[in-house]
């Protein structure tokens, strides 16, 4: 079968595409091709579940914010990274002011996924996962939303690690 895909990239020499739901497990190919009508094709293959989460550049920094909710309600949304010319880098969450600190983390592969089917450990210590699956906006993207607790502040660049249904997916 041929598949019209939706591709999309953020760095030169990326493709990013989605692979249409109804999609039958087993061996495909893919096939790109470019504006200028060059192809290139590639064996891969489909499995029913196969979550990973985003990174920004090379360094394997998380694609995603935190979001500070404030007594009062308030949403602030924070960065978890910079990006400076061509280069990415991590930047701090900041836990000065008061209230809840979420982190949502974007990846695919996981829109089946849930609050319940999915662990996220953070520096150790596996935290509350508040939403977990399809992110409405752009198709193939998927989001986990978690509550960090006060006692990751400060503790600096820490790795986290996601599993999914049993599926343990790349940390960032």
């Amino acid at each position: 079968a041929t598949y019209t895909a939706y591709v999309w990239s953020h760095f030169p020499g990326q493709v990013n595409f989605v692979i249409p739901a109804s999609t039958a497990p087993g061996a495909a190919t893919v096939t790109i091709v470019s504006p200028d009508g060059a192809e290139s094709s590639g064996a891969i293959q489909i499995t029913p579940l196969a979550p990973d989460l985003f990174t920004e550049g090379s360094n394997g920094i998380a694609a995603g914010y935190a979001i500070r909710v404030a007594p009062d309600g308030t949403q602030t949304y924070l960065p978890i990274f910079q990006a400076n010319g061509g280069s990415v880098s991590f930047a701090p969450i900041d836990w000065s002011q008061p209230g809840a600190m979420y982190l949502v983390l974007f990846g695919t592969g996981f829109d089946a996924a849930n609050a319940t089917s999915t662990v996220v450990n953070i520096g150790g210590l596996n935290v509350p996962v508040e939403a977990a699956g399809s992110y409405a906006v752009i198709a193939g993207m998927d989001a986990i939303g978690v509550l960090l607790p006060p006692s990751l502040a400060g503790l600096g660049v820490t790795r986290v690690q996601v599993t999914i249904a049993g599926k343990t997916v790349n940390a960032v």
